[in-house]
C-alpha cells in the first residue's frame, strides 16, 4: 500500500472506495494540498463524498494551516479584506457606532457596514455592486477589528 493511501486510511480514515477514488486522482499529499489550496471540492471526484470530504478539510486545515490561508485569501467565496474607508458621508454616520467595509473579492468594490464585527463573522453578505456573495472570514475579520477599529470606537476618559 502507498504511503499516500495508508495516510488517508489510516490517519485521515478515510474509507476504502474513497481512498482508491483519491489516490487515482492524486499521486501524493502535495497534489492533494494543492488542490486544497487553489479550494477545489472534493465531491465533485466521483467516489468522494460529504463525509470523506469533511475528513479531508478538517486534516487539511489542522495539518496545512499556511495552505488554508492561502486558500482563504484566494477564494472568491471568502472575504478576508476590510478597510474603515465606507464611503459614507459623515452627515449619516450615527455617534457610537463602528462604520466600516469589506471588499468584494471578485470585484474590489467597498460595501460599507456598521456595528460590531463580531456580529459579521463567517456570515454571507453580498456586494452591492456585482452581487457576488462571499463569507465574511472570521479570523481576519477580527484581525482587522483588533487594528484599524479599536482606536476609531475608543470613547475618550
Amino acid at each position: 500500500m502507498s504511503t499516500f493511501k495508508t495516510l488517508l486510511t489510516e490517519e485521515i480514515d478515510v474509507a476504502g472506495r474513497p481512498a482508491a477514488a483519491l489516490t487515482d486522482r492524486f499521486e501524493d499529499e502535495s497534489e492533494l494540498v494543492d488542490a486544497f489550496r487553489e479550494d477545489v471540492s472534493f465531491t465533485d471526484y466521483s467516489g468522494v463524498g460529504r463525509r470523506t470530504s469533511q475528513k479531508l478539510w478538517d486534516y487539511l486545515t489542522s495539518e496545512y494551516p499556511e495552505a488554508d490561508r492561502e486558500r482563504k485569501e484566494r477564494s472568491d467565496s471568502i472575504c478576508t479584506e476590510y478597510t474603515t474607508d465606507h464611503e459614507l458621508p459623515d452627515e449619516t454616520l450615527e455617534d457610537g457606532l463602528a462604520y466600516w467595509a469589506f471588499i468584494c473579492p471578485r470585484c474590489e468594490n467597498t460595501n460599507p457596514l456598521k456595528g460590531d464585527p463580531e456580529d459579521f463573522e463567517s456570515r454571507p453578505f453580498r456586494c452591492e455592486t456585482c452581487r457576488w456573495v462571499s463569507r465574511l472570514e472570521k479570523e481576519s475579520l477580527r484581525e482587522f477589528a483588533e487594528d484599524e477599529l479599536a482606536e476609531e470606537t475608543e470613547v475618550p476618559a
